[in-house]
């Protein structure tokens, strides 16, 4: 398709200006990103502090409630695609789901959501963990948890949190057994919960960075091609201009 020296101009001037855009979304996700690795560090600290405790799976009868991460801004429809297919291998499952971006399709699809729509991207963790805290003399809790390989592949695995310590009879609970466990599954269920928030944003956001990257190092591409087409056609023109002035000439 021949372009005019006007076109290509104005093309370079809207790719700049998305490139523009493209940039200060990269170096938001990028600050976003810093921000919930740091807390996400943190709570992988205190799950590290839980893990000597002599624990086991408990084994109960009591439904399954799994905990879902979505995201609430957009550029990330590879993690929720993902989940949604998580979400569709399981057999009739109860959810609770923080995030927008899949409830609609959850409810349109008619999965049990047990929650109103609650944002993700600025979550009141207090009342998050309270709540589910209540879910928890109900359910089995297990958080659908992402994980994020360095090669770029994202899945998602069951993390269960129904745990109980093993009683040692040589051993003292203060101020008793009963008191102890409760306290230690409480513990674990809300570190679990909040080490799975965190963990999820980090990936979200790990994702949309990459994306602004590949958008920015495309918009170098295309300026670089118009460039080129720019420069070929004037000097076409210019060419064009002499050989009819020679022309005129001769």
């Amino acid at each position: 398709m021949v372009r005019s020296l006007s076109s290509i101009s104005k093309r370079s001037k809207t790719i700049k200006t998305t490139q523009k855009i493209t940039n200060a979304m990269k170096l938001v996700s990028i600050s976003k990103l810093q921000q919930f690795k740091l807390k996400l560090k943190q709570f992988e600290v205190v799950l590290e502090n839980l893990s000597p405790v002599d624990s086991e799976s408990s084994i109960s009868d009591k439904p399954v409630l799994y905990v879902a991460f979505y995201p609430d801004l957009g550029l990330v429809s590879y993690y929720t695609r993902l989940l949604n297919q998580m979400i569709a291998k399981l057999d009739k499952p109860k959810l609770y789901v923080l995030g927008t971006q899949g409830y609609e399709w959850l409810k349109r699809n008619e999965y049990e959501v047990l929650n109103e729509l609650v944002h993700s991207e600025h979550l009141d963790i207090e009342s998050f963990l309270e709540i589910c805290k209540l879910y928890m003399d109900l359910y089995q809790i297990v958080i659908l948890m992402p994980k994020y390989a360095s090669n770029g592949e994202l899945s998602f695995e069951l993390m269960k949190t129904q745990k109980v310590m093993k009683k040692r009879y040589n051993q003292v609970y203060e101020p008793n057994y009963e008191t102890a466990n409760k306290a230690f599954q409480s513990s674990y269920l809300k570190s679990a919960l909040v080490n799975g928030y965190y963990a999820s944003k980090v990936i979200e956001y790990t994702i949309r960075r990459v994306a602004m990257e590949k958008a920015t190092e495309s918009a170098d591409g295309m300026l670089h091609d118009l460039k080129l087409q720019y420069n070929r056609l004037r000097q076409e023109r210019i060419t064009e201009e002499l050989s009819d002035l020679m022309s005129e000439e001769g």
